[in-house]
Formats: C-alpha cells, sequence, structure tokens
C-alpha cells in the first residue's frame, strides 16, 4: 500500500465510529463528482448542487474537513504515478463485498492489458477507449500510463 492509500485510509477511518464507512466512501465520491462536474458544466449545476447539500448536511464539520484532505492526498497519488488508488482504498478499508458484485481487477492486469492494446494500436494515429465496467478507472489510467500514449493520442486529436 502506497503512502498516499495509507493516508487516505486514515482519513477515512477517522470518521468510522460516527458514519458507516461505506456510506462515507460513496458520499465522499459523489461529492468530489459533483465538484468537478459543477466547475464545467453550469447547464446541471443547480440539480447537481442540491445533491451536494443533501449530502453535506449528514456531517458535522469536523468530518467534512476530512473531505478535501482526501481529495489532496488523492491528487499527490496521480501525480506520482498514475495509478489506481481508489480500488485500494475501497479494499483496505474492507468496504468490497462479492454479494454485491464488487470485483476488482488487480492494477498489474490493467496494466498489461493497456500496453498490449497501445502496442497493437501503433501506426493507426487513433484510439478509442471505454471502461468495460463501472469502477474506478483502472483501464483508462493503464492506457494512459504508457510513456503516456493515450494523452498523446489525445491531443493530436484535438490540434
Amino acid at each position: 500500500m502506497t503512502q498516499y492509500t495509507q493516508s487516505i485510509v486514515k482519513l477515512f477511518q477517522a470518521m468510522r465510529y460516527s458514519h458507516d464507512l461505506y456510506t462515507v466512501f460513496g458520499d465522499w465520491c459523489d461529492c468530489a463528482a459533483i465538484s468537478f462536474s459543477n466547475a464545467v458544466d453550469l447547464r446541471h449545476r443547480e440539480k447537481r448542487e442540491s445533491r451536494y447539500i443533501e449530502i453535506i448536511t449528514r456531517y458535522d464539520c469536523e468530518a467534512l474537513d476530512l473531505f478535501p484532505q482526501i481529495m489532496g492526498e488523492l491528487i499527490q497519488a496521480f501525480e506520482a504515478s498514475p495509478t489506481d488508488i481508489l480500488g485500494p482504498v475501497f479494499h483496505a478499508l474492507e468496504l468490497h463485498n462479492t454479494a454485491r458484485g464488487q470485483f476488482f481487477t488487480p492494477c498489474p492486469i490493467y496494466q498489461m492489458m493497456g500496453q498490449t492494446i497501445t502496442q497493437k494500436l501503433k501506426g493507426r494515429g487513433f484510439m478509442c477507449a471505454q471502461e468495460p465496467a463501472c469502477g474506478s478507472g483502472t483501464m483508462i489510467i493503464a492506457l494512459a500510463e504508457p510513456s503516456g500514449r493515450l494523452a498523446s493520442i489525445i491531443n493530436n486529436a484535438f490540434t
């Protein structure tokens, strides 16, 4: 487990005794997604903002102070290395449950898949990628990781 994963796990665990961690993890993800969406899509901002307010009213100020700290650790982790952080955090918090149909493919599997796909695409000039499951985005991260190929493809597509 990376230092960032450990830090994020500790921040979530600080809420363990006052809140259900599964709910906190989901609420944090919702709030993070809403914040990013509201920064770029003003058309649906009001509806998302109502949902954001609904979520944060469940928490006291002490718990809410942890949300941006978790985001800060996540951003630092991505800056250090583009890899799945939320999957390992979810597992470290023991929130996964096969009864809910939650299965996470280990990052080395996705990395191998990403390298295989990018090797096959050499010379093609473009690539369309879709995450095959509703997960933490590991496949997309793995596609971007081998020497920044995905970022290069995206930049070339818009220039």
